[in-house]
């Protein structure tokens, strides 16, 4: 099974999964120092995981960026993703950061327009959202 890390940070997961590729446009940690809209590769990925990752900036660049998700995932690959309800950190190098606030409706709203089954959506203790996709073949 081939799985892609998209925005891997340090790259906590290499030698812990298999077939793993991670990459992240800020940390030097990563397999491939590069954006999740600019990455290129003809693989395809069992496995997709965004763990909060596909967190920053407007809606329309949140599509962008699952549409290209999507679109590296095999037929009947699974994405798991941890995302930000909006909240904003309190650390003074984050102030800059527009953090999308992720809510059920919008991921129930991806999953229809990307043909995306939800399998599962639950919270933790800080607000934050988890949440599973297959793509229906």
């Amino acid at each position: 099974r081939a799985v892609l890390d998209v925005g891997c940070g340090y790259n906590e997961f290499r030698g812990k999964i298999d077939n793993l590729i991670g990459i992240d446009p800020y940390n030097d940690q990563a397999d491939l120092q590069v954006s999740t809209l600019e990455y290129r590769t003809n693989q395809k990925f069992d496995v997709i995981m965004c763990l909060g990752s596909v967190n920053f900036g407007s809606r329309d660049k949140i599509i962008a960026e699952m549409g290209r998700c999507v679109d590296l995932l095999e037929d009947g690959g699974t994405m798991f993703f941890r995302v930000n309800p909006g909240v904003q950190h309190d650390k003074s190098e984050a102030k800059w950061i527009e953090f999308f606030a992720w809510n059920v409706p919008f991921i129930i709203e991806l999953s229809e327009m990307f043909n995306l089954k939800i399998l599962d959506i639950r919270d933790d203790s800080n607000q934050r959202k988890y949440f599973i996709y297959r793509k229906v073949r």
